[in-house]
């Protein structure tokens, strides 16, 4: 890092709270960099045990972390709400896109080419904190349609999907990273 000059007052270390990797960066080279943007988009202490060890330390790393930014990235304005005491410069960035851009109905793309419609669709990593029941239920309840799933992971959730009891997953795809 030194060697390609990331150490200057035009530098920027972007961390991810709380992930444990940044907040090592952060303990070991964060006073290096000339800027310093905290993102927080999810809230990690849900998937932890109440009152645990765990979830203990998962609040320590987004106060640090959070604390040591010069300003506060997040999706979520509940998470901004919550972490703007430590940090009071904030920006929301939602999760979304400009509607306008699908006004006309472009083409079907090749890998979607002969599925039944309607499209339900998912795309996101498909690996972390998924409920394959959910995916189960959302088939079955839309049998007409296919649920078209995009992103990494596909493959372990697939295989979760058929290890399911009686749950009917035939008209869910797998598309891959698109």
């Amino acid at each position: 890092l030194e060697q390609c000059g990331a150490f200057s007052t035009d530098s920027l270390l972007w961390i991810s709270a709380p992930g444990a990797l940044g907040d090592r960066v952060l303990a070991t080279l964060g006073g290096r960099f000339g800027r310093i943007v905290s993102e927080v988009e999810d809230d990690h202490r849900e998937y932890c045990a109440p009152r645990s060890e765990e979830r203990l330390q998962v609040q320590r790393r987004y106060e640090r972390i959070v604390r040591a930014g010069d300003v506060l990235v997040s999706n979520s304005r509940r998470m901004l709400d919550e972490w703007s005491r430590l940090q009071p410069r904030v920006r929301h960035v939602p999760n979304a896109v400009d509607a306008d851009a699908y006004a006309a109905r472009p083409p079907r793309p090749e890998c979607l080419a002969g599925l039944r419609g309607p499209l339900l669709t998912y795309a996101g990593n498909l690996r972390l904190r998924l409920e394959p029941r959910l995916f189960a239920a959302i088939a079955r309840a839309f049998p007409e349609a296919t649920l078209v799933l995009a992103g990494v992971g596909g493959e372990a959730l697939l295989a979760e999907l058929a290890a399911l009891p009686d749950e009917p997953h035939a008209n869910v795809k797998w598309i891959g990273c698109r």
